[in-house]
Protein backbone atom coordinates (compact mmCIF):
# COMPACT_ATOMS: atom_id res chain seq x y z
CA UNK A 1 0.00 0.00 0.00
CA UNK A 2 0.65 3.38 -0.28
CA UNK A 3 2.27 6.02 2.10
CA UNK A 4 -1.37 7.54 2.17
CA UNK A 5 -3.22 4.23 2.76
CA UNK A 6 -0.89 3.50 5.52
CA UNK A 7 -1.27 6.98 7.35
CA UNK A 8 -4.77 6.09 7.16
CA UNK A 9 -4.97 2.55 8.01
CA UNK A 10 -2.96 4.09 11.75
CA UNK A 11 -5.41 7.01 12.08
CA UNK A 12 -8.49 5.21 11.43
CA UNK A 13 -6.89 2.50 14.31
CA UNK A 14 -6.11 5.07 16.66
CA UNK A 15 -9.62 6.37 16.12
CA UNK A 16 -11.33 3.40 17.23
CA UNK A 17 -9.07 2.84 20.09
CA UNK A 18 -9.95 5.83 21.19
CA UNK A 19 -13.60 5.82 20.62
CA UNK A 20 -13.21 2.27 23.03
CA UNK A 21 -11.83 4.29 25.70
CA UNK A 22 -14.24 6.81 25.44
CA UNK A 23 -17.14 4.16 25.89
CA UNK A 24 -15.19 3.16 29.45
CA UNK A 25 -15.46 6.78 30.68
CA UNK A 26 -18.12 7.80 33.35
CA UNK A 27 -20.49 9.97 32.57
CA UNK A 28 -22.45 12.02 34.96
CA UNK A 29 -25.36 10.69 35.71
CA UNK A 30 -28.77 13.06 35.98
CA UNK A 31 -32.09 10.94 36.99
CA UNK A 32 -35.47 11.47 38.22
CA UNK A 33 -35.97 8.04 38.77
CA UNK A 34 -35.08 7.71 42.79
CA UNK A 35 -37.24 7.17 45.63
CA UNK A 36 -37.81 9.67 48.49
CA UNK A 37 -39.36 8.10 51.82
CA UNK A 38 -41.36 10.91 52.97
CA UNK A 39 -44.65 9.84 54.85
CA UNK A 40 -45.98 13.27 54.86
CA UNK A 41 -45.55 14.74 51.36
CA UNK A 42 -44.19 17.72 52.77
CA UNK A 43 -40.66 17.10 52.83
CA UNK A 44 -37.72 19.06 52.07
CA UNK A 45 -35.40 17.71 49.42
CA UNK A 46 -32.88 20.50 49.25
CA UNK A 47 -32.18 24.21 50.76
CA UNK A 48 -30.84 26.31 48.36
CA UNK A 49 -29.19 30.15 49.25
CA UNK A 50 -32.14 32.53 48.38
CA UNK A 51 -31.50 36.24 46.95
CA UNK A 52 -29.47 38.81 49.57
CA UNK A 53 -31.16 41.44 50.83
CA UNK A 54 -30.38 43.90 53.82
CA UNK A 55 -32.68 44.14 56.65
CA UNK A 56 -33.15 45.55 59.95
CA UNK A 57 -32.07 43.36 62.99
CA UNK A 58 -33.60 44.44 66.50
CA UNK A 59 -31.93 42.78 69.87
CA UNK A 60 -35.62 42.00 71.15
CA UNK A 61 -39.36 42.15 69.39
CA UNK A 62 -40.42 45.66 69.16
CA UNK A 63 -37.10 47.12 71.01
CA UNK A 64 -36.68 50.80 71.34
CA UNK A 65 -33.52 52.30 69.55
CA UNK A 66 -31.42 52.10 67.10
CA UNK A 67 -31.25 48.30 64.72
CA UNK A 68 -28.54 46.85 63.08
CA UNK A 69 -28.22 47.03 59.60
CA UNK A 70 -27.01 43.71 58.36
CA UNK A 71 -27.13 41.74 54.99
CA UNK A 72 -30.04 38.83 55.05
CA UNK A 73 -30.29 35.85 53.34
CA UNK A 74 -33.61 33.31 52.75
CA UNK A 75 -33.05 29.89 51.79
CA UNK A 76 -35.44 28.71 49.26
CA UNK A 77 -36.66 25.42 49.55
CA UNK A 78 -36.77 22.16 46.68
CA UNK A 79 -39.94 19.97 48.15
CA UNK A 80 -39.37 16.00 47.91
CA UNK A 81 -42.53 15.88 45.63
CA UNK A 82 -41.42 18.20 42.97
CA UNK A 83 -39.34 15.46 42.24
CA UNK A 84 -36.20 17.79 40.57
CA UNK A 85 -33.35 16.18 38.36
CA UNK A 86 -30.66 15.18 40.40
CA UNK A 87 -26.50 14.68 39.60
CA UNK A 88 -25.91 11.51 41.12
CA UNK A 89 -21.84 10.76 41.65
CA UNK A 90 -19.78 8.15 40.01
CA UNK A 91 -19.77 6.51 43.54
CA UNK A 92 -23.30 7.13 44.10
CA UNK A 93 -22.74 8.28 47.26
CA UNK A 94 -23.91 12.14 46.65
CA UNK A 95 -26.80 13.22 44.61
CA UNK A 96 -26.40 17.33 44.04
CA UNK A 97 -29.59 18.99 42.46
CA UNK A 98 -28.98 19.14 39.07
CA UNK A 99 -29.11 22.45 36.99
CA UNK A 100 -31.55 21.00 34.53
CA UNK A 101 -29.34 21.26 31.48
CA UNK A 102 -27.00 18.19 31.75
CA UNK A 103 -27.15 15.16 30.26
CA UNK A 104 -28.49 11.72 31.05
CA UNK A 105 -27.26 8.59 30.25
CA UNK A 106 -24.12 8.03 27.95
CA UNK A 107 -24.98 10.30 25.50
CA UNK A 108 -23.39 13.57 25.02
Amino acid sequence: TSDGDAEFDRLADQLQWEHRVDALRPRPLVTRDYQVIDDSGTGVLFTEPGPRTVGEVRTEEGAEGPALVLPQQTPGTVPAADRPPLHISADRTVALLSAGDDTTGRGR
